[in-house]
């Protein structure tokens, strides 16, 4: 199985990296200024994109786990799966085989 962006997210990852990326913005570098829902966007296309671990997994609990070990300093598996679990429940994100 894998993590895959829904359809139209990659359209709003391309703007949250053009607002919060690109050096003529006004808001560049400024991420702190993102809502709940931009921070889980650019999450989950990390995710996707292999930023941690390999986007590939038999078990979603393990891939939390191995996941979470490069991206929080504690309690990475419960942290990872709520926000998977938030991605799901706000259309940012599909699992699929």
């Amino acid at each position: 199985m894998k993590l895959q962006l829904v359809k139209g997210i990659k359209a709003e990852v391309n703007r949250l990296n053009k607002l919060y990326g690109d050096e003529t913005s006004p808001s560049f570098e400024m991420w702190q200024k993102m809502n709940k829902r931009e921070n889980l966007i650019i999450d989950a296309m990390l995710y996707v994109d292999d930023a941690y671990v390999s986007n590939k997994f038999k078990s979603l609990d393990n891939w939390c786990l191995r996941t979470g070990k490069g991206e929080v300093p504690s309690d990475y598996r419960m942290r990872v799966k709520k926000k998977i679990g938030e991605m799901l429940i706000e259309d940012i994100i599909t699992i699929v085989d």
